[in-house]
């Protein structure tokens, strides 16, 4: 009955078991919570880099389709890859331009494709048209 007295008598002793779960469950949620954040942050930076990215290569595919359209539509085979490097040393971001020819009411048309690649294993790629009557 003494015993039972002490127990009842010192609070104390008894609330230090749910302190600790207490700090226990804290920590936790606290390393759960930065955890989280953390690879939040890592996440949106990647995604940051990799719309950049998209974008860049975007307008060097428009920038080359615009070199393009300067030059008379009967030189654009001839030309195309010169633009593609012209492009390529301009920006860093491999340019390659394919032409191909069509018929279009009876007149000779020319098609390019113009594809960039930003890195090795592509990370952005981008690809755009453009055509042309040759007049």
């Amino acid at each position: 009955m003494n015993q039972m007295r002490s127990i009842v008598s010192n609070p104390v002793r008894s609330r230090t078991g749910g302190v600790l779960i207490e700090a226990i469950v804290a920590s936790m949620l606290l390393v759960t919570a930065t955890t989280s954040l953390t690879r939040f942050v890592v996440s949106s930076r990647q995604l940051g880099i990799a719309a950049d990215q998209q974008l860049a290569a975007k307008l060097v595919t428009e920038n080359a389709i615009e070199r393009l359209r300067s030059i008379p539509a009967k030189d654009w085979p001839a030309n195309a890859e010169s633009v593609a490097k012209a492009v390529t040393e301009a920006s860093g971001i491999s340019t390659q331009i394919e032409m191909s020819s069509f018929q279009i009411d009876q007149r000779q048309a020319w098609h390019a494709t113009i594809r960039s690649q930003i890195g090795k294993d592509q990370l952005a790629v981008h690809e755009n048209h453009a055509w042309k009557v040759v007049q």
